[in-house]
């Protein structure tokens, strides 16, 4: 784990101006909320405590919001693929990805990184194993797209937020899914400045685990996202939709 947070922080660092400290916070709060997350007498091939890496592929789709002050020649929109790596356990779910773009002639690129960490109470008697549950969403991103024609009019916004959903879980011997939705409310700010705001992300997933089908197993699913944000700069507003598969491995 310490060693992907460490190549994470270094690949961001190649292909964007993201300030050090910011990536060094993430990177720690990721750390933690994995350690806090994870029980260590229990063994790997346990479904209801896997650890899993891997990535996908999804369609991103990024244009200004409602209200954005910029002319449509003037703001940020694409939509193109975005390849992502990807940690997740039961808690914790840690995503790293990029995208390039041509926008007015000129390429451009978009960073991503999102860390969320749930704790779940279940809704019926039951166990962790199986049933439905009313999950506590700690969640954070950063978001980075480069404007072609000006930079100053460039996306740099960082999010901290809680929400809630609900998830669905039924792990047996050899096969588990899981279906989960939730909604976070984020006070979003661009660059640590004054020109602050706020962001609504709505998420779903399924995920579907398979132990000793490939190695140790495999996580294969669908997520979906959608956020939006309202910015204290108009120009800021914006919303991004992603969705794709994804492939992951225990280990």
């Amino acid at each position: 784990m310490l060693m992907m947070l460490m190549n994470s922080h270094r690949l961001l660092k190649k292909y964007n101006r993201i300030p050090a400290q910011l990536l060094t916070i993430l990177c720690f709060y990721g750390s933690v909320i994995h350690l806090q997350g994870q029980d260590f007498g229990e063994t790997a091939y346990d479904l209801a405590a896997y650890r899993a890496i891997g990535g996908g592929v999804s369609l991103q789709h990024f244009r200004p919001a409602g209200g954005n002050s910029l002319s449509d020649s003037a703001g940020i929109k694409f939509s193109n693929p975005q390849i992502h790596a990807e940690y997740r356990d039961p808690d914790t779910r840690i995503v790293l990805g990029y995208s390039s773009y041509l926008l007015k002639g000129k390429s451009g690129a978009a960073l991503s990184c999102e860390i969320e960490s749930r704790r779940e109470f279940p809704l019926i008697r039951g166990n962790r194993r199986s049933g439905l549950f009313l999950p506590v969403c700690l969640s954070t991103n950063y978001v980075r797209a480069a404007n072609t024609a000006n930079s100053i009019r460039d996306v740099n916004i960082v999010s901290l937020g809680l929400g809630t959903g609900l998830d669905a879980r039924l792990i047996q011997r050899n096969f588990g899914v899981e279906v989960r939705g939730s909604g976070v409310f984020h006070y979003s700010t661009q660059s640590f400045s004054v020109d602050d705001g706020t962001s609504n992300l709505f998420s779903g997933e399924i995920v579907i685990l398979l132990p000793e089908l490939v190695g140790r197993g495999l996580v294969i699913g669908y997520h979906y996202e959608f956020q939006t944000w309202k910015m204290k700069r108009s120009d800021l507003n914006y919303q991004r939709e992603i969705h794709g598969p994804f492939l992951d491995i225990f280990f």
